[in-house]
């Protein structure tokens, strides 16, 4: 079933991809009759018809050319007007073909690869008046770009939903954390959860995803405002935050994501309630009675009216069991939930990973999970513990990943903790794309909490010490202790440890200023060590609010949405939809810059495989965002032909613009050169971008 769902997305992503394609060529053909230019195809895709129409011949598997030739004789385009019309066949042919990558309008004296193909003939695309060319030209991306404001008008007046311009999460270390406040918010630093965004660098912001764009779109290196309403706070505050690049996502960022609502996902995607559902069994809340779907509506008997508030509920409740209340459309249920550690969030001074852990402590590396075809499977698997990786003990898993970069292919000894016992093994590394190859063993990892073992100690974190919007490097508590990597934490004050939930908690519940922990050292004699560790740190490792979290992470919480709507105002809707129009083709400007500028990764480039891929996973939002998507593409396939480049629309105008001032078209020569490069740079941004999409799917 979910199959089907997946394939029926997918058509009809290429569905709505196509209309988007029939409109722009439908915007040629149109000018084209209207300035009286013979039109001799009109075809959505490229290479050879699947099917075709023309007046007087009717539908036809493949070309009409054949018949046509049968009923007259000759080819259609060696038949004259008159000829055309005594033999009752229209000019035209209509085609559908094979390679569903675009399309185009074929007119008497114009031909795309062949720019300096002219006619003699009256009708012809180089006889008919530079300002008439023009107009058919430029008719495709107009008439894209009147698509897209119907299509967004069509969207705000019906109203679609959005993820709303809240804060869920402030990423430690990031240029969120490190704001800082200006005019109203003087002497504060950081934007934090539940803040809402309302204005980024003087522009309103009303759903996250214009936050997202906004601050991808940022100049680079270049401060920007961000004015955040902050509940308990009567005024706007204004904070200044630089946005760095994510190495990950490839675009600008401050390192904040949108907040969960106190309802779990699942309500009305599939794929989201096998995700939600298996964490509700593994954590046990399913046999509870506990479902996708359900809201939380009490913790303790308290009303919850937020996310924020039942992770501060569950946080007051410590380690203590309490019972929330769950409620959907059959009834509500009562579920006893233990709070989990809010394991303190650290940043490694030594690299840009972000790491869980405690006094600067964190577990070894695990493997969660294996690809399809791995030959590495039976060798490793799934659950295994990393102790050793080549030369390397206990990496961390930002370590662990370098060690196996810096191999390269081929055979890698690993040491793995499995089922309690070290087991050496041999794997093997290969090198997976086709670009770019990068050495990969096809697994996924995580962090080991279930084994207390520790990974290499961090001795340095980078901190903002003195709360003012600058991140400094900090000693750890456990910078001078010596600590083996690998060795196993054995207790705490003489608590016996099994996991390190046992190590948080008995940390947490220490009441003095320091702590005895005791390990057992990796060696061959497994000799046990004490350390004394002082329990007297700043916030930044996380000492001093050390706070507990429901066990349910807030990314499987549907997030807090907003509707944007006309309100049913028509006027209101069209001034909407034409706005976001001009916005959207701007920015599409904007990121075009932004790449020159290498502020937005190449990687972040989206091809027809991308788009149909992100689209049918877009489908799932819901019809309205759909179309709102689509009118995103519309906007974006507008700008992108009408780029000053051999080949598209903008190219052409150019050399329309050049005959114009002349007196005569580019010569034959340049012209031939011109789109022989235009067609490889398309070609090779093609084959560019499908790559992208296809690593960004299979990856």
């Amino acid at each position: 079933m979910d199959f089907i769902t997946g394939l029926a997305s997918i058509l009809l992503i290429v569905l709505g991809f196509g209309i988007l394609i029939f409109v722009h060529e439908l915007g040629h053909f149109l000018a084209a009759k209207w300035s009286n230019i013979r039109t001799e195809a009109f075809a959505i895709g490229f290479g050879q018809p699947i099917i075709s129409w023309r007046k007087g011949i009717g539908w036809t598997l493949g070309s009409t050319t054949s018949r046509v030739k049968q009923k007259t004789g000759l080819d259609p385009r060696q038949l004259s007007d008159q000829a055309l019309v005594d033999h009752g066949i229209g000019e035209t042919e209509y085609s559908i073909r094979w390679l569903p990558l675009g399309g185009f309008v074929r007119m008497l004296g114009q031909d795309d690869l062949a720019p300096a193909s002219s006619s003699t003939e009256e009708r012809s695309f180089n006889q008919t008046a530079i300002w008439k060319r023009m107009i058919v030209v430029s008719a495709g991306v107009i008439m894209n770009l009147i698509f897209a404001a119907i299509l967004f008008v069509i969207v705000f007046s019906i109203g679609v939903r959005f993820e709303a311009p809240t804060i869920g999460v402030v990423q430690v270390g990031s240029p969120a954390s490190l704001a800082v406040g200006v005019g109203e918010a003087e002497g504060m630093i950081g934007l934090q959860p539940d803040d809402s965004i309302v204005e980024l660098d003087g522009r309103v912001v009303p759903t996250f995803l214009d936050a997202t764009i906004g601050v991808a779109m940022a100049r680079p290196d270049e401060p920007i405002e961000v004015i955040v309403e902050r509940p308990d706070h009567d005024s706007l505050l204004p904070f200044m935050v630089t946005p760095v690049k994510n190495e990950a996502a490839g675009v600008l960022a401050i390192g904040v994501a949108p907040a969960s609502s106190t309802t779990l996902a699942g309500s009305d995607s599939s794929e989201a309630y096998e995700v939600v559902a298996s964490i509700l069994e593994t954590t046990g809340l399913w046999s509870q009675g506990l479902r996708p779907g359900m809201s939380v509506i009490e913790v303790d008997g308290k009303p919850i009216d937020s996310y924020a508030q039942f992770q501060s509920s569950m946080d007051r409740a410590s380690s203590e069991a309490v019972v929330t209340r769950w409620r959907d459309g059959s009834g509500v249920v009562d579920v006893s939930m233990k709070p989990s550690p809010a394991w303190p969030v650290l940043r490694p001074a030594d690299s840009r990973e972000i790491v869980e852990g405690l006094l600067g402590l964190v577990p070894l590396v695990q493997i969660n999970g294996m690809t399809e075809g791995n030959p590495n499977k039976g060798v490793l698997e799934p659950g295994d513990v990393i102790l050793r990786a080549g030369d390397v003990q206990a990496p961390r898993r930002s370590q662990f990943l370098r060690v196996i970069a810096d191999h390269g292919p081929g055979s890698i000894d690993i040491t793995v903790i499995r089922e309690g016992k070290r087991k050496s093994v041999q794997a093997e590394i290969q090198a997976i794309g086709l670009l770019k190859p990068e050495p990969r063993l096809g697994i996924s990892v995580g962090q080991a909490w279930d084994v207390p073992y520790v990974a290499q100690p961090i001795t340095a974190i980078d901190c903002d010490v003195r709360n003012e919007g600058k991140l400094e490097k900090i000693d750890t508590q456990v910078s001078k202790a010596g600590i083996v990597p690998g060795s196993r934490i054995v207790s705490v004050e003489g608590k016996s440890i099994e996991n390190w939930d046992d190590f948080f908690e008995a940390v947490a519940s220490n009441t003095g200023d320091e702590v005895v922990i005791d390990f057992e050292n990796p060696t061959p004699g497994r000799e046990i060590r004490s350390i004394r560790v002082s329990l007297a740190g700043d916030e930044c490792s996380g000492l001093v609010d050390m706070t507990y979290e429901a066990e349910l992470p807030g990314g499987i919480f549907d997030p807090v949405y907003t509707i944007r709507s006309s309100g049913g105002n028509p006027i209101t809707a069209i001034e909407m939809g034409v706005n976001e129009t001009i916005t959207f083709m701007i920015q599409t400007y904007l990121t075009l810059d932004r790449l020159f500028r290498g502020s937005v990764g190449v990687e972040q480039l989206q091809g027809p495989v991308g788009i149909v891929h992100l689209g049918s996973r877009i489908v799932d939002k819901g019809f309205t965002f759909l179309l709102f998507f689509l009118a995103l593409i519309s906007v974006n396939l507008a700008v992108v032909n009408f780029l000053p480049l051999p080949i598209v629309d903008g190219g052409l105008f150019l050399n329309l613009v050049y005959e114009k001032i002349k007196g005569r078209p580019p010569s034959p020569g340049f012209q031939n050169a011109a789109a022989l490069v235009g067609l490889l740079l398309i070609g090779t941004v093609f084959i560019m971008v499908t790559y992208n999409d296809l690593v960004r799917i299979l990856g």
